[in-house]
């Protein structure tokens, strides 16, 4: 196997490019990358096992959102222009370990990179890249044809309105979920990915990889194969999962602001309940009729796991008011 570590920045390109040209990449990989892009334009991707019924499609048509599913897990995410995606792939004979450590041994030079931005940003024990808590890269791992992929976005700076109105939820869980996303979504104040930050970036992985020589990228290795995933991520079967048999999210729905930092809500006719854990307390919870707050405990510190905890939770889950 070639000792070299191929990078390429691919700059700015179009929603679905963004996703097709790593795709195509991890399928065809036999050694080490790095390439770097920026969409375009905004749009919204979709975990592979996730249901289209988490988003408000019609939001996204009035927006003019386009929508994609990835090969990668996880959930609903809103990608816009000022976040700077980043993917890492290997032949699958390197992938060793476990997948979690794998994703680790493969986020920890980025997060490195990341305090030339944010001094105390870090590796935390949620396994996010993230400063004071708050998350400055969201990440994912898929193994697709001969390759495993990382990838990983930094957020300069994040729309919590917008990120929060694709998904599909009661008026006041999206109140909640944007405050949250405005608490625990990427930088406090707006950051910018440079020609530097990219150079930090690939001496990282060079020296992650042991290889002192930068490979050549040729446009030929993957052109056929990015075609090949435009097709299948713009199958309207594809993206509906319909050849996958997902189904339809079940009560109570978990929004997952960040890892650790989650929204619960549970709905009946007229009824709402909701529980907000941050980094394994209980911060708040309420109870809402008839759009009127019939009760609400906030800066409870319980622990979610303690038997109080658990019990709301459990409540949660089979929520059922009384008629």
């Amino acid at each position: 196997m070639e000792r070299s570590l191929a990078v390429r920045d691919f700059g700015q390109v179009g929603p679905l490019q963004s996703q097709a040209i790593w795709h195509a990449l991890a399928s065809r990989a036999k050694r080490p990358m790095l390439t770097f892009m920026r969409p375009a334009g905004p749009y919204v991707s979709l975990g592979m096992h996730r249901h289209q019924d988490e988003i408000d499609l019609a939001y996204l048509e009035e927006q003019e959102l386009p929508l994609l599913r990835r090969y990668a897990g996880g959930g609903p995410v809103y990608l816009d222009a000022q976040q700077l995606f980043f993917q890492i792939y290997l032949p699958k004979e390197m992938a060793r370990g476990s997948r979690t450590k794998l994703i680790e041994s493969l986020l920890t030079p980025a997060a490195g990179a990341f305090r030339s931005l944010i001094a105390e940003a870090g590796l935390d024990g949620y396994g996010e890249i993230s400063a004071n808590g708050r998350k400055l890269c969201g990440h994912g791992a898929a193994e697709i044809g001969q390759g495993v992929v990382v990838v990983g976005n930094l957020i300069e700076s994040f729309d919590a309105a917008t990120g929060s109105k694709i998904l599909k939820l009661h008026p006041l869980a999206r109140e909640r979920t944007t405050k949250l996303m405005e608490r625990f979504v990427g930088p406090s104040s707006k950051i910018s990915a440079d020609d530097a930050f990219i150079t930090e970036m690939t001496a990282a992985y060079l020296k992650l990889f042991e290889v002192e020589k930068l490979g050549d990228l040729a446009l030929g290795e993957f052109l056929s194969g990015v075609g090949e995933f435009e097709r299948k991520l713009a199958d309207p079967e594809f993206l509906a999962g319909t050849e996958l048999g997902i189904k339809p999210p079940s009560q109570p729905i978990s929004i997952k602001v960040r890892a650790g930092v989650q929204l619960l809500v549970a709905e009946e006719v007229g009824w709402l309940a909701m529980a907000t854990t941050v980094f394994g307390r209980l911060e708040a919870m309420e109870v809402v009729k008839d759009g009127k707050e019939l009760a609400r405990w906030d800066a409870i510190g319980l622990l979610a796991k303690s038997d109080l905890g658990r019990a709301f939770l459990h409540r949660l889950a089979k929520f059922k008011p009384a008629a």
